[in-house]
C-alpha cells in the first residue's frame, strides 16, 4: 500500500474501533486501534498533510488505547499509551489528564500532581485538573500524617525497651551483686553468732 491506501485503512481502523469502544466491546476496540499504529507507525517522507493527518491519526488511536487501559486497570500500558502521544504532541492535554489519572491510581500522587499542574498551565480553568491535584495532596497529607503516628509509636517502643534494658543491667552489674553478697554475708555471721549450742543436749 502507498501512502494514501494507508492513511486511508487507518482512517477506517480508528472508525471500526471507535464503534466497538461505543458498544462496549473494549478488547475488539483495541484491536482496531493497535491497527492504526501498525498502519502509520513507520511511515516517513510524508507530504505535509499526509503527515497531519498521519499524526492525528495516531494521536486518536494512542489516546483512545488509553482510555480503555485505564478503565480495566492496566495503569501502566495506559501511561505508555499517553507517552506516546506526548511525543508526537507535548503539550495534549488529554494525553497530560489521562496519564495523571492513570498515575493517581498507581498512587504516585507526586507525578500525578505534575501532570495535573501541567494541564493547568495549558487550560487554567480546568477544573477536573484542579479537582485531581487537590485530592492528590490530601492523600500525600493523610500519608505523612500516618507515617509520623508510626513512627511515634516505633519510637515510644523502643525507649520503653531502652529503659527496660537499662535497668536490667543496673541490677546485674557487679557492683549490684558485691552490695547483694556483702548483705548475704553479714546477714550470715549474725546468725551463726547468735546459735549457741543447748544446754540439754548430749546430757
Amino acid at each position: 500500500m502507498d501512502h494514501e491506501e494507508k492513511l486511508a485503512a487507518a482512517a477506517e481502523a480508528k472508525e471500526r474501533g471507535t464503534k466497538f469502544f461505543s458498544e462496549g466491546k473494549m478488547r475488539l476496540a483495541v484491536d482496531k486501534y493497535k491497527r492504526v499504529v501498525e498502519l502509520l507507525e513507520h511511515e516517513k517522507e510524508l507530504e505535509a498533510d499526509q503527515q497531519t493527518r498521519r499524526n492525528a491519526l495516531m494521536v486518536a488511536a494512542h489516546l483512545n488505547m488509553s482510555l480503555v487501559l485505564l478503565k480495566e486497570g492496566e495503569t501502566v500500558a495506559s501511561i505508555e499509551q499517553c507517552d506516546k502521544v506526548l511525543e508526537i504532541n507535548p503539550d495534549n492535554v488529554k494525553a497530560l489528564y489521562r496519564r495523571a489519572q492513570a498515575r493517581q491510581q498507581q498512587n504516585d500522587d507526586d507525578l500525578a500532581i505534575g501532570d495535573y499542574k501541567r494541564v493547568l498551565e495549558l487550560e487554567p480553568s480546568n477544573k477536573a485538573a484542579q479537582q485531581g491535584i487537590n485530592v492528590c495532596q490530601h492523600k500525600l497529607a493523610e500519608f505523612k500524617r500516618a507515617e509520623k503516628q508510626k513512627f511515634a509509636r516505633m519510637f515510644d517502643k523502643f525507649t520503653a525497651k531502652d529503659i527496660k534494658a537499662g535497668l536490667e543491667q543496673n541490677n546485674a552489674s557487679p557492683d549490684a551483686k558485691k552490695s547483694s553478697e556483702d548483705i548475704g554475708t553479714s546477714q550470715n555471721g549474725n546468725d551463726h553468732d547468735m546459735a549457741l549450742p543447748s544446754t540439754s543436749e548430749g546430757c
